[in-house]
């Protein structure tokens, strides 16, 4: 069967049509249009489907529409059953808005018709969104796995801001999401600042287990998005070995990567990019930090981490990155 996707159909921005409260435009199909419609193999006609977006009530709708070259009650009936799923309808309305979004000459076409083009572009892509969080939805019901979203980065690099506004956009957006602070700030604003420094294999199992235990708990309230700007992993960066055997080294690097792996992760090292630093709630100094993020980086590369490369104002590509993998 072939499935309706951005690969297999067009539409002729030039026969896009514009009325007060909607647009439309002609599908053209790349592909075997019998199969598509599960028409006989007999049929020798034509079919046009029309892509409908109206706004009914001030909420975008897309409707399918048919038209075809013989008139018969039997065809017109298959084709009033033709079921699009809403990834079908998703893949269709993103192509269309792209094209409204990036064709000047169409938005002019459509803006003599006194559409407020702008609504109608907010509209549609609060169609496609919805349509696309359904979706995402679905499939986190069918997987009952939570995703763990990790901010890696060093002292004072803007963790915390960052995985606040990424939890509040997620959201906004409809997504149960929450943010998993750090355990170490904590122990900062408590005064417990020696502890901190200290780096040792006691001080660092016992932020990672409280650390571990606020994600859990998460996952036992079915958060569907948890932002954390403190990952698991992130622990071995601050692990100091000098009191300890290689074999203890060891195994305390084994214990910390296998409790991060056990969730459904996606991991992102935040850079630096300004000079300024934030000391309240850090024990490090700059230069510190500076160091840091080197060593952060190297644990990274010794877990065999990957990670998409993030900045602080990229929150919009952060959000895109996320639902589409």
């Amino acid at each position: 069967m072939t499935k309706f996707n951005v690969e297999n159909f067009t539409f002729d921005d030039d026969s896009i049509e514009v009325s007060e409260k909607e647009i439309s435009a002609p599908v053209i199909f790349l592909k075997d249009e019998k199969e598509f419609f599960f028409l006989p193999d007999n049929y020798d006609g034509y079919i046009i489907m029309f892509a409908v977006y109206k706004i009914v009530n001030g909420k975008g709708k897309l409707f399918f529409e048919f038209s075809h070259s013989d008139f018969d009650p039997f065809i017109t009936k298959i084709l009033n059953q033709r079921f699009f799923s809403e990834s079908e309808k998703q893949a269709f309305i993103e192509k269309f808005y792209d094209s409204l979004t990036n064709d000047k000459e169409l938005i002019r076409f459509i803006k003599d018709y006194y559409i407020d083009i702008s609504k109608l572009i907010s509209q549609m892509k609060s169609y496609f969104e919805k349509q696309h969080r359904k979706s995402i939805k679905r499939n986190y019901k069918a997987k009952k796995t939570p995703c763990v979203i990790n901010i890696f980065g060093g002292p004072g690099s803007g963790k915390s801001t960052l995985a606040l506004e990424l939890t509040a956009t997620l959201k906004k957006m409809g997504y149960n999401a929450d943010y998993v602070p750090e355990v170490a700030k904590d122990y900062v604003y408590a005064g417990k600042v020696d502890f901190l420094k200290s780096e040792t294999a006691l001080a660092q199992m016992q932020l990672l287990n409280m650390q571990k235990k606020r994600i859990d708990l998460c996952i036992k309230g079915k958060v569907d998005y948890i932002v954390t700007d403190s990952p698991l992993l992130l622990n071995l960066a601050y692990y100091s070995e000098n009191n300890s055997s290689r074999g203890a080294k060891n195994t305390y690097e084994k214990y910390v990567k296998n409790a991060f792996f056990k969730y459904n992760n996606i991991n992102m090292y935040l850079f630096r990019d300004t000079l300024s630093y934030e000391t309240n709630g850090r024990v490090q100094s700059y230069q510190e930090a500076l160091e840091k993020d080197e060593i952060i980086k190297d644990v990274l590369n010794f877990a065999g981490v990957k990670t998409y490369d993030i900045w602080r104002n990229s929150v919009d590509k952060i959000i895109k990155n996320i639902l589409h993998l």
